[in-house]
């Protein structure tokens, strides 16, 4: 096969290549030689397989040429290393460690420990977290702990270890933790008790959703008391009592009846299939 007079590629129109023909129907001269890529760097003398070759010298040199003018230094080639340091397996990127191994020691100021690497055998072991009792692969610890150290600084405690996270359970619940309505918005509770939680930073109390719930004080059923006369979680008697005395109301003035109080408020004299009644809800009952 018949090579270029020129180059050693194979011909294309009168005795030159595509390139050399085009090269000289253009400019009326013989295509110059293409410039030899030096094999290493001219300075430290790392081979082009280890490093990008800029102009004659690795991209090391090349920026301390660029910014120095001088080249660099015989100390600063001997410190260089071709693979990383801390995982052995990847080229060099910056400070003598490749690149995922960079930016994790730039990003938490800790060398990339070898759990992180997908080279080495998915080994089973615990979280970091000295107070959590997860099981993790390829990482130091948990998403529960990660995301709370990253989020507040810390790691978290073994109290809120033990706490259910509704966020990332598999299995969402069904009810309200705290009042079972079966309207869930955000962390296992309804609208009210999650709005109540976030606002006084506690769980809603029984009186404000259990219309069963009775008085503090006395034990009056709250439902028969209009919601605007609720105040906290007492009857308005044991709520002015409190309010002025700053005690709660005695026994001696509740006005509670032998079997103590019927549904509908009044003190209960009677019983009737164990169910307390007063003497207007006994006639009813019987009629």
């Amino acid at each position: 096969m018949e090579t270029c007079l020129n180059c050693s590629a194979p011909i294309f129109c009168k005795s030159r290549c595509r390139a050399c023909y085009r090269y000289w129907r253009r400019t009326g001269a013989e295509r110059p030689p293409a410039p030899v890529r030096p094999a290493q760097c001219s300075n430290c003398g790392s081979p082009r397989s280890e490093r990008r070759i800029v102009k004659g010298r690795c991209h090391l040199c090349y920026r301390h040429w660029l910014r120095y003018g001088t080249e660099r230094s015989q100390s600063q080639k001997e410190a260089y290393s071709p693979i990383c340091l801390n995982c052995n397996t990847r080229p060099t990127y910056l400070s003598n460690r490749c690149r995922v191994c960079y930016f994790y020691l730039r990003r938490t100021r800790s060398e990339r420990p070898a759990l992180l690497r997908k080279d080495t055998p998915a080994l089973a072991h615990r979280c970091a977290n000295e107070n959590c009792t997860k099981i993790v692969r390829y990482a130091t610890r948990c998403d529960a702990c990660r995301k709370f150290r990253k989020r507040n600084g810390r790691e978290r405690t073994e109290i809120e270890c033990k706490r259910i996270s509704y966020s990332s359970a598999r299995v969402k619940p069904r009810k309200c933790k705290i009042c079972g309505d079966n309207r869930i918005v955000s962390r296992g509770r309804c609208n009210a008790c999650q709005m109540y939680h976030k606002r006084n930073g506690k769980d809603r109390p029984r009186w404000m959703w259990d219309r069963a719930a009775g008085c503090l004080t006395c034990g009056v059923p709250l439902s028969t008391v209009l919601p605007q006369h609720k105040r906290s979680g007492r009857c308005i008697p044991c709520y002015r009592y409190i309010k002025r005395y700053g005690a709660e109301r005695p026994r001696s003035v509740w006005d509670i009846g032998t079997y103590g109080w019927c549904g509908c408020g009044r003190r209960a004299d009677h019983q009737v299939s164990g169910k307390p009644l007063c003497t207007l809800c006994k006639d009813k009952e019987i009629l």
